[in-house]
């Protein structure tokens, strides 16, 4: 029997940390006539009680496992650390603020047995802000320009991928993880499943702007020349 692996990262998820993982539970029950689950929980340096509420439900769920961090590093870094220890034949990676649904990791999979070695999740339609909306269109238009890597709009971290994929991902040695590009950068045969991303339920966000800012310039820098070319011509011009 194949094996599906469920990572998540969280940080101060504390008030809805328990109804993710019954929910992504559920998902993973009733598929259990065709693949054993596995969820395996990041927790990333977490400051009110995620990480205790954690190994509780570990304690009561064989198939759940923990990752406790130190200190907070970062999304990205957990979630590299949860596909260094997923075992499944395929890794489902995501969110765990519900915005993410886990009802449609079936479909997920369903793509996967038909061949595509990468499904990715793909918003119909952002619920942010104007505000956000309007960056977040601009970013990815101009990185789509800059990048020699075609990067999928509307989509974020919430993907399958096959064990080949995971395996050839973590040989990658970045350490400004940009993880949208670095799977796109594969070039792996992939399909989309679309969906309608609900509010957030519990807490708030924990992308406030710089952080967004930060995260957009590690994919500016990541997977385009063009910053290098301009820092160049302008220390020649001066």
């Amino acid at each position: 029997m194949k094996k599906l692996t469920v990572v998540a990262p969280a940080f101060n998820e504390e008030s809805g940390i328990e109804e993710f993982c019954l929910a992504v539970g559920g998902v993973l029950d009733s598929m259990a006539d065709r693949y054993s689950g596995e969820l395996l929980l990041v927790d990333d340096g977490s400051t009110d009680g995620t990480r205790d509420i954690l190994v509780k439900l570990a304690e009561r769920d064989s198939r759940m496992r923990v990752l406790l961090f130190s200190r907070n590093f970062g999304h990205q870094a957990a979630l590299t650390a949860g596909l260094e220890h997923a075992s499944g034949d395929a890794v489902i990676t995501m969110d765990c603020d519900l915005q993410d649904p886990p009802e449609i990791i079936p479909q997920m999979v369903a793509e996967w047995e038909k061949g595509s070695k990468v499904v990715y999740a793909r918003r119909k339609a952002r619920v942010d802000t104007p505000f956000k909306k309007v960056t977040a269109s601009v970013y990815y238009r101009v990185l789509g320009r800059l990048s020699d890597v075609e990067i999928p709009r509307q989509v974020a971290d919430y993907r399958l991928m096959d064990r080949v994929v995971v395996k050839n991902l973590l040989r990658l040695g970045e350490q400004a993880r940009y993880l949208r590009g670095m799977v796109a950068w594969l070039g792996f045969k992939h399909a989309f499943v679309d969906f309608d991303r609900p509010d957030r339920a519990h807490g708030e966000t924990h992308y406030p702007l710089k952080k967004m800012m930060r995260f957009a310039m590690d994919g500016l820098l990541s997977f385009s020349l063009s910053p290098l070319k301009v820092a160049l011509w302008v220390g020649i011009l001066s």
